[in-house]
């Protein structure tokens, strides 16, 4: 259960009400190599973060999610022609 976000969006919030629900990134294919992405989970809930179908968010395989957690940040930057290279931030406390 996994809503895509916009090719166009360079910083998208995020809410979840279920940590088996997530989002899906644009194929890698439709976006410029460096362009990058910070997702914002907002909820109390971890989340998946999907790459689209063949991709990678690297060191994980194709079509891996990696779980971005509650009340944290995922940075991710297209990185080659079938993968994104990211980083989790977590919130200042």
């Amino acid at each position: 259960d996994a809503a895509a976000i916009s090719a166009s969006a360079g910083v998208a919030f995020v809410s979840t009400d279920s940590d088996a629900k997530g989002i899906i990134l644009p194929a890698v294919s439709t976006v410029t190599i460096g362009q990058t992405y910070t997702l914002l989970n907002t909820s109390a809930e971890q989340m998946k973060v999907y790459p689209n179908t063949g991709d990678r968010i690297f060191p994980l395989s194709d079509n891996t999610a990696a779980t971005l957690p509650d009340n944290a940040s995922m940075t991710v930057t297209a990185f080659s022609a079938d993968g994104w290279q990211g980083f989790i931030g977590t919130v200042i406390s």
